[in-house]
């Protein structure tokens, strides 16, 4: 399981992605963003959220740190705000 501090620094880069760069953490993580798949009902943000943070968990060490240096290649070269 990742440290606090490593969880932290995870939602913290997170938390920097475009709304289409978080969709496609989700789509990597094979979490469905809709409640009936047929009407489309869209899922609350924070139970998508809930799910990416327990996937990561979930992890092993190696697939966290590729994640991990996804996600913040993604975040490179933005603004920081």
């Amino acid at each position: 399981h990742p440290s606090e501090k490593n969880l932290e620094k995870f939602m913290l880069e997170i938390s920097k992605l475009s709304p289409i760069e978080f969709l496609g953490l989700t789509k990597i993580f094979n979490i469905s963003l809709f409640e009936d798949e047929e009407e489309k009902t869209p899922r609350e943000f924070e139970i998508i959220l809930s799910e990416v943070l327990d996937k990561y968990i979930s992890l092993s060490r190696k697939q966290r740190r590729t994640i991990m240096k996804l996600v913040k290649s993604a975040n490179l070269g933005k603004i920081e705000g």
